[in-house]
């Protein structure tokens, strides 16, 4: 009997390696690593895309309005501004120079309107062309595989032609395009492992660089979540809070639109003159 508990003692206490140990080590911090990775990744090329579009497209549109409201008044306080300059050396207004002068002035002006109203035609056909949480978690299933034997992070010594496959990695999960990320994947699906050739000093070096690439990462994606758009994220499920946004910007509406209001009767009375 204590033979046998002696047998499955020694079995049970039979040392593993100290390169097994670390190699074990050293996967698992890779892994984690890679998920990491990915993770920024994807709040940066999907998740930021898509939460400010999802601003845009439930705020945007009246933030837009105040915009052209406000570049009508600014362009009729310019046109008086410049036909009282006639007035003042006693010369009749040429209004087609006022307005020439006064469109060329504000070009930049309206070159902001047309940038946000693109911004409104792209978050459309973003939010109308989202993949399924299906694809999604397929898409980064795929490129966190893909990351684990390409990431330059994780993967020290990485050939030029495994270089340029993991730039097409990239691009193929920015533009979400899952049947290339599939395509890469059966790729290099026979890839040997680099850590296989790792010696106990080498192991010890990445597992070292990994837990600050770690703890950089961490950061990191601490550091996205705090700005904007992701630190309305909850806000922008809230009707509430969105309805309140949008109440504010029609305040601002009503006061600009008196403004231009004003402006549009000095310049009625200078035409009249």
């Amino acid at each position: 009997m204590l033979i046998q508990v002696f047998k499955n003692m020694n079995v049970n206490l039979v040392p593993t390696s100290e390169k097994e140990m670390l190699k074990e080590k050293y996967l698992v911090l890779k892994s984690e690593c890679v998920k990491l990775l990915t993770d920024k990744e994807m709040l940066l090329q999907q998740g930021k895309p898509q939460l400010e579009a999802l601003y845009i497209s439930k705020i945007g549109y009246r933030q837009l309005q105040l915009l052209k409201i406000q570049f009508e008044t600014k362009r009729l306080k310019k046109m008086s501004e410049l036909a009282v300059t006639y007035l003042n050396k006693n010369k009749p207004i040429d209004w087609n120079v006022v307005s020439t002068t006064t469109n060329d002035s504000l070009k930049q002006d309206y070159k902001k309107i047309m940038q946000e109203a693109s911004k409104i035609d792209q978050a459309n056909i973003l939010l109308n062309n989202l993949i399924s949480t299906e694809e999604s978690v397929e898409l980064r299933n795929h490129y966190r595989q893909l990351a684990k034997k390409l990431h330059p992070d994780v993967n020290p010594d990485l050939s030029e032609n495994k270089k340029k496959l993991w730039y097409a990695v990239k691009r193929a999960y920015e533009l979400c395009e899952l049947e290339s990320l599939k395509a890469f994947s059966i790729m290099i699906q026979d890839m040997e492992s680099i850590s296989e050739k790792f010696s106990i000093g080498e192991f010890q070096s990445q597992i070292e660089l990994l837990k600050k690439t770690i703890e950089k990462l961490i950061f990191e994606i601490e550091q996205i979540h705090s700005v904007f758009p992701f630190n309305i994220e909850d806000n922008l499920g809230n009707e509430e809070w969105v309805n309140q946004q949008n109440e504010q910007t029609e305040v601002l509406i009503k006061q600009e639109l008196e403004r231009r209001k004003k402006y549009k009767e000095r310049i009625d009375l200078l035409k009249s003159i």
